[in-house]
């Protein structure tokens, strides 16, 4: 089964794991986010 999981980190902020892997924290994530990126990587990983 493939799964995303956010994690809100004590002191680092939220932080994005897919399928076990460190995607990133907000800063990363929202860029990916508002590059497309994000989207792309979630459906290489059958993610919806």
């Amino acid at each position: 089964m493939r799964q995303h999981q956010l994690v809100n980190a004590a002191f680092g902020g939220p932080q994005l794991y897919v399928n076990g892997e460190f995607i990133g924290g907000c800063d990363i994530t929202r860029e990916m986010h508002q590059s497309g990126e994000l989207m792309a990587l979630f459906d290489k990983e059958g993610i919806a």
